[in-house]
C-alpha cells in the first residue's frame, strides 16, 4: 500500500465518520488491514500518529481530535475536582486542629480571671505522714439533664444540680484534708481530669443540654470547673492538673486515636478555658497532653491515666479493661504501677498483670436514659480520692459521695455560675 494512501487511511479514521470496514472497501483492502493500522500494529511511524484511548466495555479505539480533547479535558476535571477535595479535607482538618486555641485566644480577652482565694492557714504540726492527695474527676457530664420519670426516680440532674454535686466534692475533699486526715501533711494535689465534662455534640446531645448550645455547656462548666479549683488552690501548695479527653467530647462521630483527636475536643476547650480564669492563681499547673493518655509520676509511681473509651462502657467493660490495663504494664516494662480510668460511670479496683493495679472512677450522675433503658445499670455518684506515699504507692481510698439527699431542691451555695436566661 502507498505511502499517501496509508496517510488518507489514518486521517479518515481520526475523523471517525466511516468505520473501518467502509474504509478497506475504499481503498480495496481488508478490514482487518485497517485495524492493524489503527491499532498501530503496522505502518506506526506514518504521519499522522494515532493515540489510543481507552473507553470502558471495549477495546482500545482511535478516536477524532475533538473527541479525544473532550475525553482528556474531562480526565483533567476529575483529577482538579480529586485535588480540591483534598484541599477541603486538608484546610478542614487544620481548623479542627485549631479549633481549641482559636477559641481560647478569642475568649483570653474577655474573660475576667479569678483571683486567688485567701489562702487557708494551718498549724504547724511535727512528725506527719507526707503523702500527695489524688483526685480522679471525671464524668460529671454537667450539661445532661436527666428527667427522674425517665429513670425510674433513680436521678434527677440538670446543671445547677451538677454545680452543687461539685460543692459538695469539695466540702469533703477539704474536710477529709483538714479534718479527718490530721496525721497527714498534703502539699500537693494531683487533679487527675479524666475527661467527658461534657455530653457533647454526639447522638443530638447538645440541643438536649441544659443550655441548649454547645458553646454555652462549654462556657458554663469550664467556669464551674476553675471556681472549684480555685477554692481548692487555698489549701495546698501545689495543684497539678492533668487534662486527658474522654470520648463525649468529641465533634466526630466515630472514635479518633490520633493527635487531632485532643485539640478538637470539647474537654480541653473547656480545660484550657478554665485555665485562662486561673491565670492568676500562681500554684495552679495545666498539662495538656498531645496523646489520648498520660504515664504521670506521683511519688515515683507511675500512674497511666486514660478516659477507657477503647472500649464500650457499663460494668461488663470491666474484664475488657482488665485486660487492657494487664496488656499496658507489660508493654511498659512493668513501669506501670496504677492503670487509672473514667468511663465506666462506676468507681472499683482490680488487679492487673505485672503487679499494676486499675482504678476506676465514678460519675456525677447516678444513671441516665441509655445507661438505665439500654445497659440496664445505676450505681452511686461517687468520684474517687485517696493518697500516694512516696514508700507505699496508693494508700487510703475514699470514694466520695457527691449526691446529698433531695440535692435537686437545693441551689448551689458557693459557686455563681451563668444561668439560663
Amino acid at each position: 500500500m502507498e505511502l499517501n494512501d496509508v496517510k488518507k487511511i489514518k486521517e479518515l479514521l481520526l475523523e471517525n465518520k466511516l468505520t473501518q470496514q467502509e474504509i478497506g472497501d475504499l481503498f480495496g483492502v481488508s478490514r482487518g488491514l485497517i485495524s492493524n493500522v489503527a491499532r498501530n500494529k503496522q505502518y506506526a511511524d506514518i504521519e499522522p500518529r494515532l493515540q489510543a484511548v481507552k473507553i470502558g466495555g471495549g477495546q482500545p479505539k482511535h478516536l477524532n481530535l475533538e473527541t479525544q480533547n473532550v475525553a482528556l479535558v474531562g480526565q483533567v476535571e476529575n483529577l482538579r475536582q480529586e485535588r480540591n477535595l483534598l484541599k477541603r479535607q486538608l484546610r478542614a482538618a487544620s481548623k479542627r486542629i485549631a479549633i481549641v486555641d482559636g477559641i481560647v485566644e478569642d475568649l483570653a480577652p474577655v474573660i475576667r480571671p479569678l483571683k486567688p482565694a485567701v489562702p487557708f492557714k494551718t498549724k504547724e504540726r511535727k512528725g506527719l505522714i507526707e503523702e500527695t492527695m489524688v483526685l480522679m474527676y471525671s464524668d460529671s457530664h454537667s450539661d445532661q439533664v436527666v428527667d427522674p420519670s425517665e429513670v425510674d426516680s433513680l436521678e434527677h440532674y440538670n446543671f445547677p444540680i451538677s454545680v452543687r454535686r461539685h460543692e459538695v466534692l469539695v466540702e469533703e475533699m477539704l474536710k477529709w484534708k483538714n479534718e479527718i486526715m490530721t496525721a497527714y501533711d498534703f502539699k500537693k494535689l494531683v487533679f487527675m481530669g479524666l475527661g467527658d465534662y461534657t455530653s457533647g455534640e454526639i447522638h443530638g446531645h447538645a440541643i438536649k443540654s441544659y443550655f441548649g448550645c454547645q458553646f454555652t455547656n462549654d462556657l458554663a462548666i469550664a467556669q464551674l470547673i476553675a471556681q472549684m479549683l480555685r477554692e481548692l488552690a487555698a489549701h495546698f501548695e501545689e495543684i497539678d492538673v492533668w487534662s486527658i479527653i474522654g470520648n463525649h467530647g468529641r465533634i466526630t462521630d466515630k472514635y479518633e486515636f490520633d493527635k487531632n483527636a485532643v485539640p478538637s475536643n470539647h474537654d480541653t476547650l473547656i480545660m484550657k478555658i478554665a485555665e485562662v480564669y486561673l491565670k492568676d492563681v500562681p500554684n495552679i499547673k495545666f498539662n495538656f497532653p498531645i496523646g489520648l493518655s498520660a504515664i504521670v509520676d506521683i511519688e515515683g509511681y507511675n500512674f497511666y491515666l486514660h478516659h477507657g473509651h477503647g472500649k464500650k462502657g457499663g460494668s461488663e467493660a470491666w474484664a475488657q479493661a482488665k485486660r487492657k490495663a494487664g496488656s499496658i504494664v507489660p508493654l511498659h516494662r512493668g513501669e506501670v504501677d496504677y492503670f487509672c480510668s473514667g468511663h465506666y460511670h462506676s468507681s472499683g479496683e482490680a488487679p492487673a498483670r505485672g503487679g499494676a493495679r486499675m482504678l476506676a472512677n465514678g460519675a456525677f450522675l447516678a444513671t441516665d436514659q441509655y445507661a438505665y433503658q439500654s445497659l440496664e445499670e445505676a450505681s452511686e455518684p461517687t468520684q474517687l480520692l485517696f493518697g500516694v506515699h512516696k514508700n507505699n504507692g496508693a494508700t487510703w481510698r475514699f470514694p466520695i459521695q457527691v449526691r446529698r439527699g433531695d440535692d435537686w431542691n437545693t441551689p448551689p451555695q458557693r459557686y455563681d455560675v451563668m444561668e439560663k436566661e
